[in-house]
């Protein structure tokens, strides 16, 4: 059985690719593939790389679905990212203008005994709003916390919504956060990749993260007449 740490060293040594994660069921078969890529290259040409690589180092052959990747652009303070038609493997940019869930604040308040997280979003003309709470001795679970208190915010609007996946992947001197969300349209799960600056001081990220991915969820179901 390969393991799937080579095997996202291998992947790294592809031009382009700046970030790998790999996970693979208990048997050893690959499940999913995430990839924090540069722009140089077409998505399409990236997941060809990604095949090609994987066959002639290992063996492995994969079905292109299980590739996701996220292509990196600093401007300023923005991330540009493009995800993966789970249909056809055509690649779709999606770009500020599509989106509908607005991120509108963050609200934290702490005691003695808890931090408490309250996440305030917009999706036309309604506001929902998420909470959850964290011991305060335990500081290592903030992030996780704010991340649940956004998917309660969003299952306001997405019943279904759910984050499957989330990590940090180090691009350069700055590290991204890329997370997997899902939502069940019509007894299918429509996923999508989101993406934002990592920084431990801002906390708002997380939430930015996670949006990101629900509003390319809105984006690819709009156009398959889903939503």
């Amino acid at each position: 059985m390969v393991k799937t740490e080579n095997l996202e060293k291998m992947l790294l040594k592809i031009p382009g690719i700046n970030g790998a994660k790999i996970v693979a069921d208990y048997q050893g078969t690959l499940r999913e593939i995430h990839i924090l890529a540069d722009i140089k290259k077409s998505p399409k040409q990236i997941v060809r790389d990604i095949e090609t690589a994987l066959f002639a180092s290992s063996g492995i052959k994969i079905d292109r679905k299980i590739v996701s990747i996220v292509q990196m652009k600093q401007e300023g303070d923005t991330v540009q990212s493009y995800i993966a038609d789970e249909e056809d493997s055509d690649f779709s940019k999606i770009d500020e203008e599509s989106k509908k869930i607005q991120f509108e604040g963050l609200n934290i308040s702490t005691s003695r005994e808890s931090i408490s997280f309250e996440v305030s979003i917009s999706d036309n003309d309604s506001d929902f709003i998420g909470t959850s709470a964290v011991d305060a001795n335990d500081q290592n679970e903030k992030y996780l916390s704010v991340v649940e208190a956004t998917v309660l915010a969003l299952r306001e609007i997405q019943k279904s919504f759910r984050v499957e996946y989330m990590d940090i992947v180090q691009y350069g001197l700055t590290k991204i956060l890329i997370c997997v969300c899902s939502v069940n349209v019509n007894g299918h799960r429509i996923r999508s990749v989101g993406a934002d600056f990592f920084d431990d001081s801002k906390l708002e990220n997380v939430v930015r993260c996670v949006i990101d991915s629900m509003n390319k969820i809105y984006s690819k179901a709009e156009m398959n007449g889903s939503l």
